[in-house]
């Protein structure tokens, strides 16, 4: 029998995956439209940035079927030879836009903004608003924007938003959109269509929050071409969000309090802080405190308590304020709550499409979180703060869609991809423990946690983004963590100045 030599092997199937792109319909090749940003010009970094489009379809089952444009803005890297494999950011959310922050990104100087500039040294760094989301298509059940944020906590909020997503997933259908298709699972293909379509051979995927668990997916589902991974705040694909909430914020608030009793400053101001949590909750449990807030009457409960607790450790700003905010509630001191509120930012989760966020939520979420789950983690942590969770209740799915995650989807990712793997010592949103439960996994991956930080601010830090640098330089090196140590306890804020 006649034997193919190694090089005209290589050769034939070069020929044949070529051959198979010329017969392909060209409508089925991603392609990058260039075209004008879509967001207002600033003069000083629009020269920075190039947007366009890559169209996918919706069900790549079905060739002829509805076609969605996405959104991309690309920040051009600093160097006047930028390596050929850039970076990816993948939104968090689900359901945050990227591109409308692209001019923002490129100047500012916050957590995620100086990681970007860093990285920009030496590579491209790529945006884009995934389906549904932002500038791309399709626009997810804008007609309810409003009505998502109505009723914080509660069995009312429940109501009203069980109420809203089956109002939203009633017009996505009746306008023909798929919902079976707004999911990880082809977030994930129109990621690697966007690669396609701007002609990169390789590239590093970076992802916060949801965009890790985006960027495990694609991992798993989508790896060709991904060069390297870095996770920070990582939301693993087995791992329940939404029953798990509470006990992450307990944990948080608890070792939050400790950090402060150890400092000699901080204990000083509120030398019983790490009690006055545990007796502000149980009083707040019998006697709910009604106030005059700045803007309107404000009415405490346990459950409001713990909420604004898990709103405000999301955030450097906020996380400082922790026992000033539990000490100030212990002793309904009014004025400092009223200046709390006042330099608190605006709740980010309200700028993401609500609509989307459900949609792939209901599909990924819901099957993790199980009334078994539910009841266990109620008996653990009590009304207060169970019920008090931003996601308690999986029944506001019910109107959305039917479609969920089957167990192979909701399996621990298995990747030989490199990954770098970066965790918040105070992170009540996606919890430092999940940091091991992925890199269990993943061979070749590295765990950093990084000492003060948050849900926000891993990479606020020099010592974080030179790792992040060097990581994409050598991803298979183990890195040199050391500098960690240098980083500083939290400085707590015990006064508010006026």
């Amino acid at each position: 029998m006649r034997r193919l030599g190694l090089t005209a092997l290589l050769s034939s199937l070069v020929v044949a995956v070529l051959a198979a792109q010329a017969n392909a319909p060209q409508s089925l090749i991603p392609r990058f439209e260039a075209a004008p940003c879509p967001f207002e010009p600033n003069a000083r970094v629009s020269g920075q940035v190039r947007c366009g489009y890559v169209t996918v379809l919706e069900n790549r089952s079905k060739p002829d079927g509805r076609r969605l444009r996405l959104a991309v803005a690309i920040l051009k890297s600093f160097s006047g030879t930028p390596r050929p494999d850039p970076v990816v950011r993948l939104a968090g959310g689900p359901g945050e836009p990227l591109v409308a922050r692209a001019l923002s990104v490129a100047s500012d100087t916050s957590d995620a903004s100086e990681l970007i500039q860093t990285l920009r040294s030496e590579r491209d760094v790529i945006l884009y608003d995934q389906r549904g989301v932002g500038f791309s298509e399709p626009a997810f059940c804008p007609d309810e924007a409003a009505n998502w944020a109505a009723g914080r906590v509660g069995p009312a909020r429940t109501a009203r938003r069980r109420e809203v997503a089956a109002r939203c997933g009633d017009a996505m259908r009746r306008l023909g959109f798929d919902l079976s298709q707004y999911n990880s699972a082809a977030n994930a293909l129109d990621l690697q269509d966007i690669r396609r379509a701007l002609g990169y051979a390789q590239w590093n995927v970076h992802g916060h929050s949801y965009g890790t668990r985006l960027a495990l997916v694609a991992m798993r589902d989508a790896a060709e071409g991904i060069r390297s991974v870095i996770l920070s705040g990582p939301y693993p694909t087995n791992v329940a969000l939404w029953f798990n909430v509470p006990g992450w914020t307990h944990d948080v608030a608890t070792r939050v309090l400790a950090s402060c009793a150890a400092q000699p400053g901080c204990r000083a101001a509120f030398p019983d802080v790490e009690q006055a949590f545990r007796r502000t909750i149980q009083e707040l449990e019998r006697n709910p405190w009604t106030r005059q807030g700045p803007r309107q009457t404000v009415t405490t409960t346990a459950a409001t308590f713990t909420v604004r607790l898990q709103d405000v450790m999301k955030t450097p700003r906020g996380l400082v304020t922790i026992p000033l905010l539990v000490h100030a509630m212990s002793t309904r001191n009014e004025a400092v709550l009223n200046a709390l509120a006042a330099r608190e930012p605006t709740d980010e989760s309200l700028q993401q499409n609500q609509g989307l966020h459900h949609a792939v939520q209901c599909f990924e979420e819901a099957p993790l979180n199980t009334a078994e789950l539910k009841e266990r983690m109620r008996r653990s942590y009590g009304p207060a703060l169970f019920d008090g969770s931003l996601f308690a209740d999986p029944s506001v799915c019910e109107g959305m869609h039917s479609f969920r995650a089957n167990d192979a989807q909701t399996a621990p990712v298995e990747s030989a991809i490199p990954t770098l793997i970066v965790t918040g010592e105070f992170d009540p949103q996606t919890h430092r423990s999940n940091g091991p439960i992925v890199q269990r996994t993943l061979k070749n991956s590295q765990l950093v946690d990084v000492p003060s930080a948050g849900h926000i601010g891993m990479f606020a830090y020099r010592c974080t983004q030179r790792l992040a640098q060097d990581f994409l330089d050598a991803p298979l090196q183990r890195r040199d963590t050391s500098c960690l140590k240098a980083i500083p306890p939290i400085e707590f804020v015990t006064e508010i100045k006026r």
